[in-house]
């Protein structure tokens, strides 16, 4: 494996510089074969940050100078500022650079004070501004208007492993009310070829695009297959944890505040144009309301869902959940079609979709609500337009009804936001 590495980056080296005179008469060291560099230069590669060539089964066996890794860590900084680089790839150039700074000054390049900068913890994060309204015959209209910061550092321990964070503070404009930071997630997580593990508060978003949860839990995931690198591929995911009754909808026959037992497993496979994908998930808590469920305090939820792209703008999708040990509301399913490429870093970008969802609450426990929730079910339709870079304008609209008691209802979802 080691020679695989240290081939990949001996090839990209003959492609990337024609330098063969100057590197034969360098006066640097080799870098040893088990130095982290090799595998930190790799992954550069493999995300596309160094490109030039295409056979990834090479296999060399000599390793590399310090002079030829300083030209390598040079031109993958020189990449920073011509393609999009991700946070986790920014830092682990900053820390090559820092392991070689002397390599680097020798060749010209300017790497004051990156020593400090591989330390330093990556910030992203948004604002946004979020209006909803609802309308019923009942209730007649309610409507708020929010807005909130969203902060989210990460800092890269070593090549594989990073650790991530999410904090929040919104607030009802309405009631012109100081909002209050909350640290949702914090976690560790470790990248591999064909493995991805996390630990800590970490998201959970359902294969199924969100329909069951969107939100976060405490605990682990852990997903192999060769679907993390590629477009095409197969991954299975296995997740553990408490899930906190916030994440779950009030009707889930929640009498307590204390968290439920949370065990999952799911697998997503795609090929060419069609994806497809299944889950099982598993929920306990003493505490549940036994008229909720059969078995008392139990729910076991099991789905299905798949999507075809017919072209690069249009896809078709759609997925099922039933909740077995339910009593009522047991099942929920989704079909959607999207029209358009929505990336709010790319300006000009939009997205259109209109869907058909019915949430059965005890199935659908807490997934993503913009315009139709959880125990309702309807027409849902909505818009996505980047007008600048690292801002979006998201507009759904719901038209729809209660599952229980058939009352109508009109919900209106509009949310600005900005990245940075």
């Amino acid at each position: 494996m080691m020679f695989k590495k240290i081939g990949m980056i001996a090839v990209a080296l003959t492609v990337f510089f024609t330098t063969s005179v100057l590197a034969a008469g360098n006066p640097f060291a080799d870098v040893p074969a088990d130095h982290w560099a090799y595998e930190a230069v790799t992954e550069l590669v493999s995300d596309g940050v160094l490109t030039g060539y295409d056979d990834m089964t090479l296999k060399g066996q000599r390793e590399i100078t310090r002079y030829e890794m300083a030209m390598m860590i040079a031109r993958a900084m020189a990449a920073e500022k011509d393609v999009e680089v991700s946070t986790r790839d920014k830092q682990m150039i900053a820390q090559l650079a820092a392991e070689f700074s002397d390599d680097l000054n020798a060749l010209g390049v300017r790497v004051a004070c990156l020593e400090q900068q591989a330390d330093v913890v990556q910030w992203n994060g948004k604002v946004e501004y979020t209006n909803k309204q609802a309308r019923t015959s009942a209730a007649g209209r309610r409507s708020s208007n929010t807005l909130l910061l969203r902060l989210e550092p990460s800092a890269a321990i070593e090549p594989h492993w990073q650790v991530k964070a999410r904090l929040e503070a919104a607030q009802e404009l309405s009631q012109d009310e100081t909002g209050t930071v909350r640290l949702e997630r914090i976690y560790a997580q470790g990248d591999y070829d064909a493995l991805q593990l996390t630990f800590g508060k970490l998201p959970l978003y359902t294969n199924e695009e969100g329909m069951l949860w969107d939100g976060q839990c405490s605990g682990a995931v852990a997903s192999f297959g060769g679907g993390l690198k590629r477009q095409d591929g197969a991954v299975l995911t296995l997740l553990g944890g408490r899930l906190s009754p916030e994440e779950l909808s009030p009707d889930f026959g929640i009498v307590s505040a204390e968290a439920a037992d949370l065990y999952g497993i799911n697998f997503d496979g795609t090929k060419n144009k069609i994806l497809a994908g299944a889950g099982a998930y598993r929920l306990k808590n003493d505490s549940w309301d036994s008229a909720y469920f059969s078995a008392g305090n139990t729910a076991a939820i099991w789905s299905l869902h798949g999507a075809y792209r017919f072209t690069n703008r249009l896809r078709l999708s759609g997925a099922y959940a039933e909740n077995t040990k339910a009593k009522s509301q047991d099942t929920a399913w989704q079909t959607e079609l999207d029209y358009g490429t929505y990336r709010p870093e790319m300006q000009g970008s939009w997205q259109l979709y209109s869907a058909y969802r019915q949430l059965g609450e005890s199935a659908a426990a807490a997934g993503t609500d913009d315009a139709l929730h959880y125990g309702q079910k309807g027409w849902e339709v909505g818009a996505k337009y980047a007008p600048l870079k690292n801002v979006g304008v998201i507009l759904k609209y719901g038209d729809g009804e209660r599952i229980d008691s058939h009352q109508g209802i009109k919900q209106y979802f509009a949310r600005v936001e900005c990245f940075f």
